[in-house]
């Protein structure tokens, strides 16, 4: 659980801690390879350096969010990822395991509430606050256009 400490605050190995983190109730000889495959690679890049340099104020945010489809082999779950950017500055990332994609995440902004949804803590539905209140817009980019 150090390495997700770590991670928090390294983006270039989040995903690889939460694959381990998941795996550490009953660990397997293959989990422990990847441990010292991590640790290996965190000798030999000790540090990471986010450089934020000079941009002009930026009036938005821009969150992304996608999922693959069942992509763990082992649960059949997709993993989501999400990158919000303000201006040319990436401000967040995250990887997680679940039952979303995009499209998942736009029913959610869309309505009031919870819904159907499960296990989603009431703290993160600001974001169906403040898209009523016209706030910010939402829209959905095809896959061709997102492929950068």
């Amino acid at each position: 659980m150090r390495a997700s400490y770590v991670a928090q605050d390294r983006p270039d190995i989040s995903e690889t801690v939460k694959c381990l983190a998941r795996r550490m109730h009953q660990p397997t000889e293959s989990d422990y390879q990847d441990l010292k495959r991590l640790v290996r690679f965190l000798k030999g890049r000790p540090r990471v350096l986010l450089k934020f340099g000079h941009q002009k104020l930026a009036d938005t945010i821009h969150v992304y969010v996608d999922a693959d489809f069942a992509g763990c082999l082992l649960t059949r779950r997709s993993t989501s990822g999400l990158g919000a950017a303000h201006g040319r500055h990436t401000a967040k990332t995250s990887s997680t395991l679940g039952h979303t994609d995009s499209s998942a995440a736009l029913g959610t902004c869309n309505r009031q509430g919870l819904g159907r949804s499960r296990h989603v803590q009431t703290r993160f539905l600001w974001a169906q606050e403040k898209l009523a209140q016209e706030e910010f817009p939402l829209a959905k980019i095809a896959t061709k256009l997102n492929q950068n």
